[in-house]
């Protein structure tokens, strides 16, 4: 299956800024990214049951996933569940990657 997108970026909302640096950094590179607050992903989103979206997303469309990982995102559900879904399709193959952004850790059962 060829991959809709290049990157797919899980982040808590209250890191965006920081995601979304790196989000222009990746677009300037001419990849394809999966950033939830761009406008060419809002289409996606919009009116579609966002469970079944993000496992798309984040367990099918995307070759990379990075977490941006956080005393934020670790407490979250969205993010959290970003998080299960891609180690669970991607687990193991070096496509999902942990930035840690303040030494939060990941949750063992994840790893």
């Amino acid at each position: 299956m060829k991959n809709t997108f290049d990157v797919a970026l899980s982040f808590a909302m209250e890191d965006s800024d920081l995601v979304e640096t790196v989000y222009h950094y990746l677009k300037a590179e001419e990849l394809s990214v999966f950033y939830a607050p761009a406008l060419e992903c809002q289409s996606i989103l919009s009116g579609q049951n966002q469970r079944e979206i993000f496992y798309r997303i984040f367990g099918k469309a995307a070759g990379h996933v990075v977490l941006f990982v956080s005393k934020n995102y670790v407490v979250k559900p969205v993010p959290m569940e970003e998080a299960r879904i891609a180690f669970s399709k991607h687990a193991g193959n070096g496509t999902v990657i942990p930035v840690y952004i303040d030494g939060t850790a990941l949750p063992k059962e994840l790893l």
